[in-house]
């Protein structure tokens, strides 16, 4: 490389800078702290040979005398000419960064749809709410129960009435009468003085609310002896009207066939008020004369299942 006589003179040593600060201790400043001069222009189609001290011809450099302080070595790698891939590297992190701006602002648009999709899946989920009452419903609701509260109450206090008037016949002067009442939840019992007059019947009155339960009808066994040991004599019959039929009809006949049996427990006969009934013991007898009879009647009153 020394011999060849084509080749261009090797170029002084470059200068190292000071930045207007003298070296210390009047020493040079280490070479190697330098930039690294640029390659030599490329002669006969080879580049030129590198450049070496004058005096020495492929000689190795000598071994710096003192190693090369810290900041120097930084400072030197920092003039070193960039590595080609640097500027590509720098190039993907702006590019990335661009990105980044775009992505982190698509994550909010996909959590909030997401969060729409939740929140329209729990909804749908959800049965709906009921309705709201309105108030006028609810006030109309307590009316109609404090009516019938009120009805309740009214028909508790209100008693089953039996009266019976005794008359002489035929005359009609009134000898006495039977008057008993019955309230709700008693028993009710009421003996019928056995009369040959339709006139003569009981008058049973039921309030509003109120039932009347007859079950059971029985005769003084002594009494309906000497009654049956009349001439003509038949029976005596509990026959019942209603303000809707106002014929007194015979439910139950008790005559010298069924002599032997007083009583009679299965009548079933329920009224419900507001209602006027009338009862009465009708003696049957071949001539119209002779001792009466009585005849209990039994039963009980009550509320009215139906209404309250």
């Amino acid at each position: 490389m020394a011999g060849n006589p084509d080749a261009a003179p090797a170029p002084p040593p470059p200068t190292l800078p000071t930045n207007g600060i003298p070296p210390a201790n009047g020493t040079t400043p280490n070479p190697l702290s330098a930039p690294v001069a640029p390659p030599a222009s490329v002669v006969n189609g080879a580049p030129a040979p590198l450049a070496m001290p004058p005096g020495t011809v492929n000689a190795p450099a000598p071994p710096p005398a003192h190693p090369m302080p810290t900041h120097y070595q930084h400072q030197s790698q920092a003039m070193a000419p960039a590595q080609p891939l640097a500027q590509p590297l720098a190039q993907q992190q702006q590019q990335r960064q661009h990105k980044s701006p775009s992505t982190s602002s698509r994550r909010p648009s996909t959590s909030s749809s997401s969060h729409r999709h939740h929140h329209h899946t729990s909804s749908s989920s959800t049965p709906p709410p009921p309705a709201p009452v309105p108030p006028h419903t609810t006030t109309q609701s307590n009316n109609k129960s404090d009516l019938m509260n009120k009805k309740r109450l009214l028909a508790s206090r209100s008693p089953v009435t039996a009266l019976q008037q005794i008359r002489e016949h035929p005359s009609g002067k009134l000898l006495g009468e039977r008057n008993n009442s019955f309230l709700p939840g008693a028993p009710f019992s009421f003996a019928l003085m056995g009369s040959l007059q339709e006139n003569d019947a009981a008058i049973i009155r039921i309030p509003d609310g109120v039932c009347l339960k007859i079950n059971a009808a029985s005769v003084d066994r002594k009494s309906m002896e000497n009654f049956l040991l009349q001439k003509g004599s038949i029976g005596v019959s509990l026959k019942v009207s209603s303000e809707e039929n106002p014929a007194l009809l015979p439910i139950w006949t008790f005559d010298k066939e069924k002599s032997k049996s007083y009583t009679v427990s299965d009548l079933g006969v329920e009224v419900c008020g507001p209602r006027t009934v009338r009862l009465l013991a009708f003696m049957e007898m071949g001539f119209r004369s002779g001792a009466s009879v009585d005849l209990f009647v039994f039963g009980s009153v009550g509320l009215d299942r139906n209404r309250f």
